[in-house]
C-alpha cells in the first residue's frame, strides 16, 4: 500500500539540529523517496562537506522524522545525490530506531513480533467465518436473510526454536446507503502473526516471513506477494496497548491487483487437506535444505520454455541429490578398479600424457540426470506416478516402466540439447512441453511427500492438476523414445555407496 506523509527530517547524531521539512513517498512497490524542501537532499545537506560533485551519493544508516500526524518515522539505508531527493531501502513508521556502535538498524532486536498479509492466504486457509447455508426467517419477513458469523478459531504452529506462527481470522462488515437500500458487505481476511521467544530484529522477522511466504507460494502454485507488514513493539508502561509500527520495503513479487486470485481447487493443497500446525512445522524443518529445488520449481513455472525446462530438470536433480546423497553410478570398488585401469593405460601411453588432467575432471562416480529422474520417480507412490505417466484408457498401451523411461529420457535430452545448442532438437517443442509438465508435477509430488502428505493426496493432486499429461507421455514421449533407438537399452540402476554426488550434464 502506498504512503505519503509530510514531516520534519534529520540525520540523528551531533548535527541532528539541522532539520529539513519534506514529503516521504512510498510507492505500491515499496520503494521510498524523501523530497526535501529546497535544492539539497537531506543526507547531502548534513554531510555537504564530503560530497564530490553531484554523482557521488551521501549516505546515512538511518534518518529520523516526525510526520505531521505526530508519528515517529525511521528511514533505513539512506542515500542522496546532488538533487533534492533522498532514497531509502526501508521505512518504519511508528518508532525511531537508533543503532549504536556501528550496528545496523535492521539488526536491532527491539520487536516482539510481526503480522503479515499475503496474497491468496485467505483462500488457502479455507476458513470462513460466515455460516452457510444462510438462514431465512419464517413468518411475514420472508425476504429477510440472516447471516450468522463467528470468527474462526486461530491456527497455531510452534516451531522447533519456540517461534509461534499463527493464522488470525477476522470478519469486517461495511455498509453503503442509498435512498432505496442499505447494502452490507462482509470482508473476510486471514493474516499471519509471527512471535519469536525473544525480541527480534527486522531482518530476523523477515526471515520468518520469507519461510511462510514460500510455503504459501508452493501450496498455491504461484508467487504470493506480501501486501502489508506490521511490526509489534513491546508493551510500554504508559503506552497504548499492542503498539505497532508499519514496515515498508521492496519485496518480490510486487503486488498485482490485475491478477485474479487462485481458486482453492487449483492449489496443490489447502488447510482443508492438512492441519496448519503440521504443515508449517514440517516446512520450517525442511525449508533450509530445499531452497534449491524450491527456486528451481519457481523457475519452472515462469519464463520461456527452454529456461523453464532447465529449471524443472535442475530442481528434480537437486531434490534427488538431497534425498539420496549416497547414490553413485556404480559400486565404489568397481569404480575404483575402472578408474585405475583407465589411468594406468593412459599414463603408459606417452602421447596421451596431456589427457590425464582432463580425465580427472570427467571421470567421477556420480549418477546422470536420467538416473536421478528415475530414482526420484521410484521414491514416490506407484499409484501417483502411474496416474501421472500412464494412460489407462489406451488398451494395450505402454506400461509404467516404459512411460517412466520415456519421460526421463526426454527430460534429459531436452535439458542437454538446450544446454549445448539452446534448442531441444531431439524432443522438439511439443515433447519439451510434455517433459516440462511431467517433471514439474514430479517435483511437486516429491516435495509434498517430504511434507508428510499421504498417497491418496498425491494421487488427487495429479487427477486435479495433471490429468492430461499421461496421455501425452504414453503417446508422444514414448514414440520419440522408441524412434531414438534407446528404448530397448537397459536402464542402469542406482548403486548405493559412499560419496557426495554432484550435478551432472551427462
Amino acid at each position: 500500500m502506498g504512503v505519503e506523509m509530510r514531516g520534519t527530517w534529520w540525520v540523528p547524531g551531533p548535527r541532528e539540529k539541522h532539520k529539513l521539512s519534506g514529503v516521504l513517498t512510498v510507492g505500491e512497490d515499496g520503494y521510498a523517496t524523501l523530497d526535501t524542501d529546497g535544492s539539497t537532499p537531506l543526507v547531502a545537506h548534513w554531510t555537504s562537506y564530503g560530497l564530490v560533485g553531484k554523482t557521488e551519493p551521501a549516505t546515512a544508516a538511518v534518518v529520523h522524522g516526525t510526520a505531521s500526524t505526530g508519528q515517529a518515522v525511521t528511514l533505513l539505508g539512506v542515500s542522496g545525490y546532488g538533487s533534492s531527493a533522498t532514497y531509502a531501502n526501508a521505512v518504519v513508521v511508528g518508532v525511531w530506531l537508533d543503532p549504536q556502535d556501528g550496528q545496523a538498524a535492521a539488526d536491532l532486536p527491539v520487536f516482539c513480533g510481526i503480522e503479515v498479509e499475503l496474497e491468496n492466504l485467505t483462500e488457502w486457509a479455507a476458513r470462513s467465518a460466515l455460516r452457510r447455508p444462510l438462514l431465512r426467517t419464517p413468518g411475514p419477513y420472508t425476504n429477510l436473510v440472516l447471516a450468522t458469523y463467528t470468527t474462526p478459531p486461530d491456527s497455531k504452529a510452534v516451531l522447533d526454536d519456540g517461534t509461534v506462527v499463527e493464522l488470525l481470522g477476522s470478519l469486517q462488515p461495511s455498509e453503503t446507503r442509498t435512498s432505496l437500500a442499505r447494502t452490507v458487505t462482509f470482508t473476510e481476511r486471514v493474516t499471519v502473526r509471527i512471535t519469536p521467544t525473544t525480541l527480534a530484529s527486522v531482518n530476523d522477522l523477515l526471515g520468518h516471513v520469507q519461510t511462510v511466504q514460500r510455503l504459501l507460494s508452493f501450496a498455491v502454485g504461484r508467487d504470493c506477494a506480501v501486501t502489508s507488514l506490521e511490526l509489534r513493539l513491546p508493551q510500554e508502561e504508559n503506552g497504548r496497548p499492542d503498539p505497532r509500527a508499519e514496515l515498508h520495503l521492496p519485496l518480490w513479487p510486487h503486488r498485482d491487483d490485475t491478477v485474479k486470485p487462485v481458486e482453492a481447487r487449483k492449489m496443490l493443497f489447502t488447510l482443508e487437506n492438512i492441519a496448519f500446525a503440521d504443515v508449517m512445522l514440517a516446512w520450517a524443518r525442511q525449508h533450509a535444505r530445499l531452497q534449491g529445488p524450491i527456486a528451481g520449481l519457481r523457475g519452472a513455472r515462469n519464463g520461456v520454455l527452454e529456461g523453464r525446462l532447465v529449471s524443472a530438470a535442475t530442481a528434480a536433480e537437486n531434490l534427488n541429490r538431497i534425498t539420496n546423497k549416497s547414490a553413485v553410478a556404480m559400486q565404489k570398488d568397481t569404480f575404483a578398479l575402472l578408474r585405475k585401469t583407465i589411468f594406468d593405460a593412459v599414463e603408459a601411453t606417452e602421447e596421451l600424457a596431456d589427457c590425464v588432467p582432463w580425465l580427472k575432471d570427467i571421470l567421477v562416480n556420480r549418477p546422470t540426470l536420467e538416473w536421478r529422474l528415475l530414482d526420484l520417480a521410484s521414491s514416490l507412490p506407484t499409484a501417483a506416478v502411474t496416474e501421472l505417466l500412464v494412460d489407462d484408457g489406451a488398451g494395450g498401451g505402454p506400461q509404467l516402466e516404459e512411460c517412466t523411461a520415456a519421460w526421463a529420457w526426454a527430460t534429459r535430452k531436452a535439458r542437454n540439447d538446450i544446454g549445448h545448442t539452446s534448442l531441444p532438437k531431439a524432443t522438439g517443442s511439443e515433447g519439451t512441453v510434455i517433459a516440462l509438465s511431467a517433471t514439474t508435477v514430479m517435483v511437486e509430488l516429491a516435495l509434498l511427500q517430504l511434507l508428510d502428505f499421504d498417497e491418496a493426496h498425491l494421487v488427487d493432486v495429479v487427477q486435479r492438476r495433471a490429468n492430461a499429461i499421461a496421455r501425452q507421455v504414453s503417446t508422444t514421449l514414448v514414440d520419440l523414445h522408441r524412434e531414438s533407438g534407446q528404448s530397448d537399452s537397459p536402464v542402469a540402476g542406482l548403486a548405493s555407496g559412499d560419496g557426495d554426488p554432484q550435478q551432472s550434464n551427462s
